[in-house]
């Protein structure tokens, strides 16, 4: 008499490679799949990180989050975990969306690494696979703001001085600052 004992589950996730994607877009990351191969694994639990954010392009209802829900791609996070029926987590696996994390690009800090791993209830082991993101940057707009709460309020043949101008640019990018009115005079101190 020879007594079954439930494999582990496999994660199908291809060879490895490198995905190319924009900073700041949401990509849809290569497809995953969960295999039972005896069928013994009634549920199974996926864990996922990166520096980037990771969310479903899909909510599937039956899942159950411990780490993070990115059901919506507003609350994808760096790190989360499901457990559900495998068929739930196969369907969940498809949808999978990644987003750098906020002006993060390969040319500056490096590849970026998408770590899955899966597990069952039944077993200790986990299999893990990993994506690597190479992340194209890209050129965001500057910013000028007044600092504090500034109104221009001025009788007419007076002077008002425009002070504490703050303008930047996330990429470093040498700026080219234009001020204009339409009536008056304006100068430059």
């Amino acid at each position: 008499y020879v007594r079954s004992v439930p494999d582990d589950p496999i994660l199908s996730c291809g060879a490895e490679s490198i995905l190319y994607v924009t900073e700041d877009e949401a990509s849809s990351l290569p497809t995953l799949k969960v295999l039972d191969g005896d069928g013994s694994q009634d549920r199974v639990t996926i864990t996922m990180s990166s520096n980037g954010n990771l969310g479903l392009g899909e909510t599937v209802a039956r899942l159950e989050f411990t780490i993070g829900d990115p059901s919506l791609e507003s609350t994808m996070s760096s790190t989360v975990r499901f457990t559900g029926e495998v068929s739930d987590v196969n369907h969940a696996l498809r949808s999978l969306k990644y987003i750098s994390a906020l002006n993060w690009n390969s040319e500056e800090q490096g590849l970026d690494v998408v770590y899955v791993e899966v597990s069952a209830s039944t077993k200790t082991e986990q299999q893990e696979c990993r994506f690597y993101i190479d992340i194209k940057s890209r050129n965001d707009a500057p910013t000028i703001e007044l600092s504090g709460d500034q109104e221009l309020v001025t009788n007419e043949d007076e002077e008002v001085i425009l002070s504490d101008v703050i303008y930047s640019d996330v990429d470093d990018n040498i700026l080219n600052v234009v001020v204009e009115c339409d009536r008056g005079t304006l100068s430059w101190n």
